[in-house]
């Protein structure tokens, strides 16, 4: 088996205008933990490491997220839980293995 890694691809939250794309990807990184009805226990280095930016940047992205309603985040001692309570109208569809570059 291949070690190798995809990043998840939601049209409805890539298409948002006022988000940071370090934003986006949390919040697909999120989605991906409660699409299988698990809770995302992640911290702030697991998130800098993973997509290779600063622990800084993702802490400032985070608390915009927050902010902003998109998230909320509870810390249960030496955990924080990230869920998002963003409202949307659209249903969000499965692009994973779709073509993202295809035109209509």
């Amino acid at each position: 088996m291949s070690n190798i890694k995809y990043i998840r691809y939601d049209k409805d939250i890539w298409e948002v205008q006022d988000l940071s794309v370090i934003s986006k990807l949390i919040l697909n990184h999120i989605r991906s933990f409660e699409d299988k009805g698990l809770s995302c226990f992640t911290s702030s280095d697991l998130l800098a490491e993973l997509y290779g930016v600063p622990k800084g940047m993702v802490d400032i992205a985070l608390l915009e997220l927050a902010a902003n309603r998109y998230i909320s985040m509870e810390s249960n001692g030496n955990c924080r839980v990230v869920t998002i309570i963003w409202k949307k109208d659209n249903p969000v569809d499965d692009y994973l293995g779709s073509d993202i570059w295809e035109t209509e």
